[in-house]
């Protein structure tokens, strides 16, 4: 009798580890998933790496698991949370509010002219949300940075509206891929009418009948760019991709084939047509 309690017990001890072993375990990459994918990026002078998040079936599909861990700048892809926790503070009340542009000159032609909101933020108005920034301040940053999970880089008063864009990386694909999961699952502590405004704002326009684009490119000036967001098809798909050129002669590139090569990774995969 002792030597069946005994064995019993051995028993649901070493069921218990590899249960626990399983959870801890990091994502599943299909790596051979994206031949094309990783074809069309060494033609076009590019390299990089997607992840395409199946959060029905809880699968992870990506071309190279390695370049998923490198810390980036996040560079305008901030411009999420950023817009959120001006939402969340009452800075911005709707897509209505205009940024006035008073003259001055900006390295991007786009950004000289008034712009609301949601205008504002898919041109990616580094002015605009620089002002966003400074308007929800230093504590207000590093605090509701911190309950909502995103990863936290040294930010002071020299650095507050631009530490995305300058200075160390500080977020990886896999971190972005972790960090949209938890936002379109609504489990940072948000009201439901921020995210309901970030849905909207997020929203390309109409391309397709059978899915929808929610999404925020990202540049930094070394040659390295992003394009994150969420497909919602039959299922939901949370992506990542970050880009970067492997000479300055295909810079253009990187800026002209984000989403397209994003979308060209999900047909490949048979996701979307």
């Amino acid at each position: 009798m002792k030597y069946n309690k005994r064995l019993i017990a051995c028993f649901i001890f070493t069921i218990s580890i590899i249960v626990w072993n399983i959870q801890a375990q990091k994502p599943i990459y299909f790596k051979n998933k994206l031949p094309i994918f990783s074809q069309t990026l060494d033609s076009l002078g590019l390299k990089g790496s997607i992840i395409i998040y199946d959060l029905h079936a809880d699968i992870y599909y990506s071309n190279d698991s390695i370049y998923n861990a490198i810390k980036f700048l996040p560079a305008s892809t901030f411009k999420i949370l950023n817009a959120m926790l001006a939402i969340e503070l009452g800075i911005v009340k709707d897509t209505n509010r205009i940024f006035k542009w008073h003259g001055e000159k900006y390295p991007v032609k786009a950004w000289e002219k008034d712009m609301n909101f949601k205008a504002a933020f898919h041109a990616s108005c580094v002015p605009c949300f620089q002002q966003i920034a400074r308007e929800i301040g230093i504590l207000n940053m590093k605090k509701y940075l911190s309950l909502a999970q995103y990863p936290i880089p040294i930010i002071n008063a020299k650095n507050l509206d631009n530490f995305w864009l300058n200075g160390k990386g500080f977020i990886s694909i896999n971190d972005q891929i972790a960090w949209f999961k938890k936002f379109y699952l609504r489990q940072l502590p948000f009201k439901n009418s921020t995210y309901d405004l970030m849905h909207v704002i997020l929203q390309y326009e109409a391309e397709s009948t059978t899915y929808t684009l929610k999404a925020k490119t990202g540049l930094v000036h070394n040659g390295l760019g992003w394009f994150v967001g969420i497909i919602e098809s039959k299922t939901p798909y949370i992506f990542a991709l970050n880009l970067q050129t492997k000479t300055s002669e295909y810079a253009a590139n990187l800026v002209n084939y984000r989403k397209i090569l994003a979308l060209l990774a999900f047909k490949e995969l048979g996701f979307i047509e």
